[in-house]
């Protein structure tokens, strides 16, 4: 009888160990996703109204009030809120940069607007694509990739942190079957 116990008190520690082991390689693998992903922002919003300027669009068959980007202004640069700071500046620098409108609009780069992904800043331009109905939105929507503060840099980096997670359950795999293995033996054994 008490070597039933004692069996039983074996299982469910090694139930229970695996259990953590289990919780743990998906905090470790959350966690070291964090590190090595660069993080998506979709549609940050500007208001570039300072950067506007109003103007009367001639030769049309409607006299409409158009607004127009003033590339003079400063008020149509825009900084990105996640621009990047000390080290990013230099190794990881913004990337997968999409601007439009506040209707939806994709802007050319370098037609429409100019890009510094080195210090996260988009400078429009005065074009066809940029100018619009004064009683439309002044919204300018930005969507960007970058580094977060923990971002890993180095690809190496990255790739051992990965490789981690698969030795590390690799290892709670082997304590798993090893621990059914001698939970086998003693059955054998007893009988």
């Amino acid at each position: 009888m008490v070597e039933k116990n004692n069996q039983l008190k074996v299982i469910i520690t090694a139930f229970v160990l695996v259990v953590l082991a289990v919780a743990f390689l998906v905090a470790i693998s959350d966690q070291t996703n964090v590190v090595t992903t660069k993080t998506s922002v979709a549609s940050e919003s500007h208001d570039t109204s300072a950067g506007l300027k109003l103007a009367n669009i001639l030769g049309l068959d409607y006299t409409a009030t158009h607004v127009q980007v003033n590339i003079s202004n400063t008020g149509s640069n825009l900084t990105v809120t996640n621009a990047p700071t000390s080290w990013k500046t230099e190794d990881c620098p913004l990337t997968n940069v999409v601007v439009t409108n506040g209707s939806g609009t994709v802007y050319t780069l370098n037609t429409d607007y100019t890009l510094d992904a080195v210090n996260g800043k988009v400078a429009l331009l005065n074009t066809t694509a940029t100018q619009h109905l004064a009683t439309e939105s002044n919204s300018t929507l930005v969507s960007y990739t970058y580094c977060s503060n923990g971002y890993v840099n180095s690809s190496w980096g990255r790739s051992l942190l990965g490789v981690n997670i698969g030795l590390y359950a690799i290892a709670v795999l082997v304590i798993a079957v090893g621990l059914v293995y001698l939970l086998l033996n003693r059955k054998e054994d007893e009988d």
